[in-house]
């Protein structure tokens, strides 16, 4: 059995819209009565966050003891991310409705027959050059694609989102092949929409699905720091036994 966890729900809610984050890396720092502190160090992380991102997790593991400790000493927290930066500058409409299409600036792309193993499963294979813009969100709306036998329709309302990094800040090193696939992976429509059997619905992209797709470029590695305030079960000593609301 491993160790307890914490979990902190975190939300996007960009300033500027054209700016995106790339997580890299978290902390979670500590402290409480009497001088107690507790941190996590610097753990590797990867998601990110925009117009677009969506809700998830900061899932942080701690010992039994640090638990127990952070429940009586009315514990403070402050997280800091480690992430490259990065800002959207050009969007682009592209028709998915012939069998061969083209991303300017980013690469082309052909629809197969049947289903593929790339671009999420949908029968798309796309490629680019080697070296990529610095980063591509491409979004879809909901309500776009028909149902059929093995896929059900999309939700009625919603949008979803892929993002790839590229590599506008990096030397690239010499290949014999200059072309690489190209994969997006939509994940799941937003808001979310419980599956079937169990989890939630994954967006896959059909022929025809109008697309939007941003580009942009690298602006730096930046670090941030959010004060988030009281965390976990508050417990008040010498009262009975009493315990606090969850924060």
């Amino acid at each position: 059995m491993g160790e307890p966890s914490i979990l902190i729900p975190i939300v996007a809610v960009p300033e500027d819209p054209h700016m995106v984050m790339n997580v890299e890396g978290v902390r979670i720092a500590m402290h409480g009565d009497a001088g107690w502190t507790w941190d996590s160090g610097w753990t590797n992380k990867s998601f990110w966050l925009g117009a677009g991102s969506g809700e998830s997790n900061l899932e942080f593991n701690m010992p039994t003891a640090v638990i127990d400790q952070m429940q009586q000493s009315h514990a403070q927290a402050t997280v800091e991310l480690a992430y490259v930066a990065y800002r959207l500058t050009r969007e682009q409409k592209i028709d998915t409705s012939h069998r061969y299409f083209v991303i300017p600036d980013v690469g082309q792309c052909i629809w197969g027959k049947g289903r593929g193993i790339i671009f999420n499963s949908s029968g798309l294979n796309c490629v680019a050059p080697l070296r990529l813009p610095g980063i591509l969100v491409a979004r879809r709306q909901a309500s776009l694609c028909v149902a059929s036998v093995r896929t059900p329709a999309s939700p009625a309302i919603g949008f979803a989102a892929a993002v790839l990094f590229g590599n506008d800040d990096t030397r690239v090193d010499f290949d014999i092949d200059p072309v690489r696939s190209l994969q997006l992976n939509f994940g799941f429509w937003l808001p979310l929409v419980p599956a079937q059997k169990s989890g939630y619905r994954q967006a896959e992209l059909c022929r025809g699905t109008p697309i939007t797709v941003l580009t942009g470029h690298t602006e730096g590695r930046m670090q941030a720091r959010f004060e988030l305030g009281a965390v976990g079960k508050q417990v008040t000593p010498d009262t009975g036994g009493d315990e606090g609301s969850d924060d």
